[in-house]
């Protein structure tokens, strides 16, 4: 699995494969214990902007 991941001050932007997505969120979900995250696909929004 190819994982990109852009950091924002306090926001993260990670970037997968077109299959990965839902693992990386598996993974992430996984390995969180106390931190505030939230998860969001933007393939719709994004692709909406072609």
């Amino acid at each position: 699995m190819l994982l990109l991941v852009a950091s924002f001050g306090d926001q993260l932007i990670l970037m997968t494969g077109p299959r990965d997505g839902e693992k990386a969120s598996e993974l992430i979900d996984f390995y969180t214990f106390s931190e505030d995250v939230q998860i969001e696909d933007m393939v719709t929004r994004l692709a909406s902007c072609l």
